[in-house]
């Protein structure tokens, strides 16, 4: 499959098109008594844009802190008892991951 490119969502590249991309062609920008050093370039973020940005946000919150827990004595008492052959579980537990691993 080929695909050709000739613009950006029908946005002829910059400086191939009879009209020079620039701020003065904005007419939102053409107002009187509107400096131009005053005119800018405006960006909206929608709702839910937004509320992507908070949730990724929090989830790389709640990762530095799952990272940063303290699991030392946790992860020392399981070294211990894998170790001296005394770790022990269900197998019902077991069964129960792999069924959830192959039917996710």
């Amino acid at each position: 499959m080929t695909m050709k490119l000739s613009g950006f969502n029908g946005v002829a590249p910059r400086g191939s098109g009879p009209v020079a991309p620039s701020v003065e062609n904005n007419p939102k920008n053409n107002r009187p008594g509107l400096a131009r050093a005053e005119k800018r370039d405006t960006v909206f973020i929608s709702q839910e844009g937004s509320q992507q940005s908070e949730a990724a946000r929090m989830a790389k919150t709640l990762a530095g802190e799952i990272a940063g827990a303290d699991n030392s004595e946790k992860v020392a008492r399981l070294r211990a008892s894998v170790g001296n052959g005394t770790y022990q579980v269900a197998s019902s537990e077991v069964a129960k991951a792999i069924l959830d691993g192959v039917f996710a």
